[in-house]
């Protein structure tokens, strides 16, 4: 017998059986022949001929089954892989088509899969000695996210409750509906803040990823056990005591309680105290479980979030189509009409006002807190779950990475969204050493889940040229899509990589939704990959895919660059990388490319006399352009902006400023255009630039080689811009940025005389870097000295005198 027929048989004996847990087990099997018959076989005949219409046949038996008769929300490949394998299935095969399933009685659903000490989970542990695994840790450990009131319908709110609720209340939420304040103080700053977060347990999976070293990437192990062991805050042999909570993803709300909600408030700025006040929405929220108020209102962080049931009825009530509770939740909130919709909300309770406990036995025991919470301040059968596990160090991340683990799989059967847990010390004195800074609680981290995966087929390569020559592979594939946006291609970041992937047209690949930007792409071994795929390997070009030009390879062997400098696809990206730097719109690569001129003043010429019609641009889209360039004309433009947007090769502003800081504009170009006649002279201008402090020798020999090449668009700028000097300059405040750019901020501040760059590093000069929101951390926020202001961004704008004074 075939043996994926074998294979799949088992699954369907199994599913009789009443054991739906191997399907899950094999689900990435499942998947790859999903994708196979789809990709690969496309056309299949009639069963009693085909092997292949006999695996589409029993995958589609086996997905039915646990669509109609499990109370999960399964969807083990993704739709349109099922609909394609339903279509070529009827084509030869519709009488044998079952709608429905095959009626089966399952046990109640609880995924609560075993946990057995597992030799390969335990070797992604840096030096991980033999642990004595405790078994009631372990059934704590199953049983935190797989209780019943998660997974059974029954015990969750239902559709009709909510109208229920909504009629009860519908009187009192008008009479508070009205525009919300933005200027209201927190009541209660204790409960204010956000967390750390990392992306990584252990750091053996961060360098098995090649992102050990990533300023962006933080690991629990490194920066948070390894730190506080360093610091003598915890004994790496002695036992303690963590929590493990689920990472509810929602909205922040810090409210006033007795058995409703009296006055509620959004996290906010807590850099000056001030939030959103969400009273209007949430006043008058009940809290069933609550017999004797307390006889004044005592203060409560939540979690607001919307669980997928009462997604369903919002879309229906207010009549939008939000894909996911998350965007509902801040789409509600963000409502002058939010208050009518307030019994859709489920607030999960997470921490309460200091003073509660105070005095008593369990001040500071985070277990007895958060029962107190589910107790009095759950609703909707939505408790904050967690688990206390312990060990020392080492045996707490093994557990830390059963639980994540754990509750990541379980995400697509449970009813609300959680993106994370987050893990906390429970010893007062640990929690005590650690505190609290800049609002955020260090004793706890917060674990984001790994990004969302796809598998999808490579189609091939196309090559893009950077402006330094940089060949740059983009992988094209079948399309994933990720949160309503489609995906058919990513990024192959370099040579290295291209090498690494070594894929073939065809290949089954894996597309992992990072950051939220472009998709990873890796390649899974599987049998298909290795043996199976006639293609042949993909091979990098030999020379410049666009000039046909001669490459070179790097030193190190991670790039390939064209050596051209004349090369279009270098003098393109040069282009679109100078208007984006000077803060010039609508000059895309397309609209570089339609335009088809390799200079800025011919672009520039293009715009005055009126004839971007000429190269395919409307009316409407030629009068923009000629808008966006009349600004770049008109608008002040610093020399040392100008100069670290021209395109010499990897010298930014920065740079610039330092040189141009020394020397008035004309007579730096007036001794650069000296420098290309005489020896001497060319030695005597790189004795002086390296004379300025911070000015280095790659720097300067790359100005000097490079200068004859730019020196006509140099030229042509100062005779056509508004081009302001630096000459002696002296910066005021340093200003850096992380997590967010806007070019048009610095650009002011640049203008008034801040040493401001959103992309530079922070130095022991730093004065104020600025991130998105309060809480952020990044290498940045960690690097930043004692003396400078870490500021959310909407808190500089408002309040800039007093920053920059």
């Amino acid at each position: 017998m075939n043996k994926e027929i074998e294979f799949l048989n088992y699954l369907l004996q199994e599913l009789h059986k009443g054991n739906f847990y191997p399907c899950y087990i094999y689900s990435f099997h499942l998947n790859q022949l999903s994708i196979q018959m789809v990709d690969k076989v496309r056309n299949i005949r009639k069963r009693s001929e085909d092997p292949n219409a006999e695996i589409v046949y029993l995958i589609l038996k086996i997905l039915n089954i646990l669509y109609n008769d499990t109370d999960a929300d399964n969807e083990l490949i993704d739709n349109y892989l099922y609909d394609s394998m339903v279509t070529m299935f009827r084509a030869y095969n519709d009488d044998d088509f079952q709608v429905g399933a095959d009626v089966i009685q399952f046990p109640h659903v609880n995924l609560a899969i075993t946990f057995d000490e597992d030799d390969s989970v335990k070797q992604n542990l840096d030096s991980v000695p033999a642990i004595e695994f405790d078994s009631s840790l372990q059934d704590k450990i199953a049983d935190s996210i797989f209780l019943e009131d998660i997974v059974y319908p029954n015990l969750m709110i239902r559709p009709e409750d909510f109208d229920q609720l909504a009629k009860e209340n519908k009187h009192e939420v008008i009479e508070v509906v009205g525009k919300r304040m933005h200027d209201t103080a927190h009541g209660h700053p204790e409960l204010v803040g956000t967390l750390d977060k990392c992306k990584f347990v252990t750091c053996k999976e961060a360098a098995d990823r090649g992102v050990l070293n990533d300023a962006n990437v933080a690991v629990l192990e490194r920066d948070f056990f390894a730190e506080h062991i360093k610091k003598g805050i915890i004994d790496p042999n002695r036992v303690y005591q963590m929590v493990c909570e689920l990472k509810y993803d929602g909205v922040s709300v810090e409210a006033d309680c007795t058995d409703v909600v009296v006055a509620a408030r959004s996290r906010g700025d807590t850099g000056i105290g001030q939030a959103t006040d969400m009273t209007p929405i949430l006043a008058g929220y009940k809290f069933p479980h609550i017999q004797n108020p307390p006889k004044r209102p005592i203060g409560v962080k939540f979690e607001a979030i919307i669980q997928t049931e009462a997604l369903k009825r919002f879309n229906e009530a207010r009549n939008y189509n939000y894909k996911n509770g998350r965007t509902a939740i801040v789409g509600l909130t963000g409502a002058n009409d939010g208050g009518k919709y307030r019994d859709f909300i489920t607030l999960v309770p997470l921490q309460v006002e200091d003073a509660v406990f105070r005095g008593e036995d369990i001040q500071g025991n985070r277990v007895a807190e958060i029962e107190f919470l589910n107790d009095l301040y759950s609703t909707h059968a939505c408790p904050n779950r967690y688990v206390l596990i312990q060990g020392t160090y080492i045996e707490l991340l093994f557990q830390i990475k059963l639980f994540l683990e754990d509750a990541e799989f379980a995400r697509q059967y449970i009813p609300f969204m959680y993106d994370g847990i987050v893990v906390s010390y429970v010893d007062p004195e640990v929690r005590d050493k650690l505190g609290r800074k800049n609002f955020i609680n260090k004793y706890s981290m917060a674990i984001k889940f790994n990004p969302l995966k796809r598998q999808t087929t490579f189609r091939g390569y196309t090559y893009t040229v950077g402006q330094d020559g940089s060949i740059t592979p983009m992988i094209h594939y079948d399309s994933v899509e990720f949160y309503g946006t489609i995906h058919p291609k990513s990024t192959g970041h370099s040579y290295k990589r291209f090498k690494e992937l070594n894929l073939a047209v065809g290949d089954i690949i894996c597309a992992e939704y990072v950051n939220d930007v472009m998709p990873y792409i890796t390649k899974p071994f599987s049998e298909w990959n290795e043996y199976g795929n006639p293609s042949p390997k993909e091979q990098f070009p030999t020379i410049c895919p666009v000039c046909g030009g001669p490459l070179e390879i790097s030193n190190s062997g991670r790039s390939i660059r064209c050596v051209n400098q004349n090369c279009g696809g270098r003098i393109r990206a040069r282009l679109v990388n100078m208007f984006s730097k000077l803060n010039i719109a609508e000059f895309g690569e397309k609209t570089v490319e339609a335009l088809g001129k390799t200079n800025l003043r011919d672009i520039i010429a293009i715009a005055q006399n009126h004839e971007f019609q000429k190269y395919g641009f409307g009316d409407g889209e030629s009068a923009v352009l000629e808008r966006e360039i009349n600004k770049l004309l008109t608008s002040p433009i610093m020399d040392s902006d100008l100069f670290g947007a021209i395109g010499f090769t990897s010298l930014a502003s920065k740079t610039w400023e330092l040189i141009l800081a020394k020397f008035k504009t004309e007579e730096f170009i007036a001794m650069m255009d000296m420098s290309l006649l005489r020896e001497l002279t060319r030695d005597i201008v790189m004795n002086h630039l390296l004379s300025i402090k911070f000015v280095g020798k790659v720097s300067v020999e790359t100005i000097l080689n490079e200068w004859e090449y730019f020196k006509d668009d140099i030229h042509f700028c100062m005779e056509n811009l508004n081009i302001v000097s630096s000459f002696g300059r002296t910066f005021k405040k340093q200003i850096r940025a992380t997590g967010f750019r806007d070019k048009v901020l610095f650009e002011q501040l640049k203008a008034m005389g801040y040493d401001a760059d959103g992309n530079a590093a922070v130095t022991k000069s730093t004065d104020i870097l600025l991130i998105p929101a309060e809480g952020f951390t990044s290498t940045k926020t960690n690097n930043a000295p004692e003396s400078c202001l870490i500021v959310p961004i909407e808190d500089f704008r408002a309040n800039m005198d007093k920053y920059l004074s």
